[in-house]
């Protein structure tokens, strides 16, 4: 479907406009979306968007326009800007990396949270597998400044946005290397390993929204055929990467928790907290490693 152009108007007539096209291809949240992108190509918060209406350039409008038409075709907002917000980083996504989602900061949350109790180190090591954007990791560099973090990545695409991330966000106690799961780590030892794994089940992938089926990575999604197969992998493995009374802190998806729990239990990790998101899901859990 071809759109037709965005005549030359004041910002809040193509607001207007922007929403109906959005709210014709089935958009949720048009409005918002439109202001979000129109705010974005105009380098203007909300207020002053409305309170300025200022008239748009022909080289703005074909900028609009183009975003609009990707939007439309379901390309994630999120790729289509370039970046998300993530606990107060700015966080540079594209394709070939999975987009950071406000649930993960859950993560975040319990970490720190765990420091502050002291059931993790005041200067922790870190082991942040599957980093793909580095979002976790990154995070973490800047909350705790004197950790020392490592995020193992084995996709270029996502660890090319990771190293972006890297510098723009001034991290300098992070370092990014390829490789799956525990490889480019062999005989190291953390205070602390999370991981926001792949935990989608193989199947469930193609009923998810089209922004997701269709343009994040699968690899970053599909957790095998029961949504558990990198827990099996990160948990078999996790107690000889840890130092004695070592962490594993996990995001989970709905109605995991259960199983990852036994997982761990077989492999000589206690569960000692469990949190859950904005939305009241149990969303991450923490392991310690058992006593010898």
């Amino acid at each position: 479907m071809t759109i037709s152009p965005i005549s030359e108007m004041k910002a809040l007539d193509t607001l207007q406009r922007i929403s109906r096209q959005l709210s014709a291809r089935g958009i949720p949240e048009p409005g918002k979306e439109a202001e979000i992108i129109l705010c974005h190509v105009l380098g203007l918060d909300r207020t002053s968007l409305y309170r300025d209406n200022p008239r748009l350039e022909p080289s703005v409008e074909s900028t609009l326009q183009e975003m609009v038409e990707k939007r439309t075709e379901r390309v994630p907002l999120q790729y289509i800007l370039g970046e998300v917000e993530f606990y107060g980083l700015t966080i540079k996504v594209g394709p070939g990396v999975l987009i950071p989602r406000p649930e993960t900061e859950t993560v975040i949350d319990e970490i720190l949270s765990l420091r502050k109790d002291g059931f993790l180190k005041e200067n922790p090591s870190v082991l942040d597998i599957g980093t793909g954007s580095g979002c976790i990791g990154l995070t973490l560099a800047k909350e705790i400044p004197g950790s020392r973090i490592i995020g193992v990545e084995p996709s270029e695409q996502a660890l090319y946005y990771c190293r972006q991330n890297i510098e723009i966000n001034n991290i300098e106690n992070f370092i990014p290397l390829k490789g799956k799961l525990f490889e480019p780590v062999d005989g190291m030892t953390f205070d602390l390993i999370v991981s926001n794994p792949p935990y989608i089940r193989s199947n469930d992938i193609p009923g998810l929204q089209q922004e997701v089926s269709l343009y994040e990575p699968r690899q970053a999604l599909d957790g095998g055929i029961d949504g558990l197969e990198f827990f099996r992998k990160i948990l078999r493995k996790a107690s000889f990467y840890l130092n004695p009374v070592g962490l594993v802190v996990l995001e989970i998806g709905i109605d995991q928790a259960a199983d990852v729990i036994n997982i761990a239990a077989t492999h000589g990790l206690d569960l000692i907290r469990s949190r859950k998101d904005l939305a009241g899901i149990p969303r991450v859990l923490t392991f310690v490693r058992k006593k010898p």
